[in-house]
């Protein structure tokens, strides 16, 4: 049995002034991913957050505004341009059906996209959104395109817990999918504009465990527990690194590529690969994406390993340990839990 953790989420002022507690909340680890527990607007405008099983969105003039019925389960994620944040409303061990809504950043007004029995994950592609859900009709699982204007799309359907995951291009229509069966993981290159054509690109013999794409999907990169994988184009599927159990995986705007297990992080850029061995486990790797930090948060400390000289920009205050971290309204966000005693 787990025992939940106090955590808390706090914004660390530019210029100096006394830290604040944006949630304080226990939980079981591993509830949400970080992703979904908080996350910065690409234009650095609004953070979201989950806390109280409410979705928080909060502005950088310290106004804020809260969405009902995130579940712990619940998945979020900006648009690329950061005019709306979508997400996946709902238990989904409850009696109602799951929602991805679509929340206007800037008017404040939610809509529903679609209604599911189950909702797994989102992401962004190009005029709307496509997510991963389970449609108790068919007893099948679909990846469902949801247009901003327009109606759904069913892109892929295959039998319950065959889809592992999957990957879009936000700015593109280009879906990646891993799907499994009892031998091995295929790699399945997918357009959201014409979802017949299908193309596989590689096969992979273990579980596929994290996946990320450029904003135009024109390369992808995924993990398994025993090495990292890259794709451009229609390429098959290359390892480039034997390292083992990778938790983050991020493309920067810029098209850098960078990686995190918890015995340090690389930065793949035009010149090549840089190493940061961490002073402590690494819980989470991120990409600033209003400048050319790489974030790294280490037990104690943040650093910005965006350069072959990496550089300490925070240390957290004693007693806490950091779980993530972010720069927003020009200072830093940190996602922490209590020390062991």
């Amino acid at each position: 049995m787990r025992r939940s953790r106090a955590e808390q989420l706090v914004l660390t002022p530019a210029d100096g002034g006394a830290p604040i507690v944006v949630f304080a909340e226990s939980r079981e680890p591993g509830e949400v991913a970080t992703q979904d527990v908080f996350q910065v607007s690409p234009d650095g405008a609004y953070l979201a957050y989950a806390a109280y099983g409410e979705l928080h969105i909060r502005a950088v003039d310290g106004s804020e505004r809260a969405l009902n019925d995130y579940s712990r389960f619940g998945h979020m994620r900006f648009s690329p341009d950061a005019r709306y944040l979508a997400a996946i409303m709902g238990d989904p061990n409850g009696a109602k059906d799951q929602r991805v809504i679509l929340l206007d950043l800037a008017s404040g007004t939610t809509r529903d996209l679609g209604t599911f029995k189950l909702a797994h994950s989102l992401e962004w592609m190009r005029d709307g959104v496509v997510a991963q859900v389970w449609d108790a009709t068919r007893q099948h699982e679909l990846l469902v395109a949801l247009p901003l204007a327009g109606e759904q799309t069913v892109v892929l359907e295959r039998p319950s817990n065959d889809i592992s995951r999957f990957v879009a291009a936000a700015t593109g229509t280009r879906i990646v999918a891993f799907v499994s069966d009892a031998t091995a993981t295929h790699v399945l290159s997918i357009d959201a504009a014409a979802p017949a054509e299908q193309h596989e690109l590689g096969v992979v013999h273990d579980p596929v465990t994290n996946a990320a794409a450029t904003l135009d999907g024109t390369r992808i990169a995924f993990t398994t527990s025993a090495a990292l994988f890259t794709i451009t184009g229609s390429e098959r599927p290359r390892a480039i690194s034997d390292r083992g159990f990778i938790q983050s995986l991020w493309f920067a705007r810029d098209g850098r590529l960078g990686y995190a297990s918890t015995s340090g992080a690389t930065i793949i850029d035009s010149a090549g690969a840089h190493r940061f061995d961490a002073d402590g486990p690494v819980a989470m790797l991120r990409f600033d994406p209003l400048s050319s930090r790489a974030l790294v948060a280490t037990p104690t400390h943040t650093w910005d390993v965006s350069t072959a000289t990496p550089k300490r920009i925070a240390t957290v205050p004693r007693g806490r340990l950091l779980l993530g971290v972010d720069q927003f309204a020009g200072g830093l966000v940190t996602w922490t839990t209590e020390a062991p005693r």
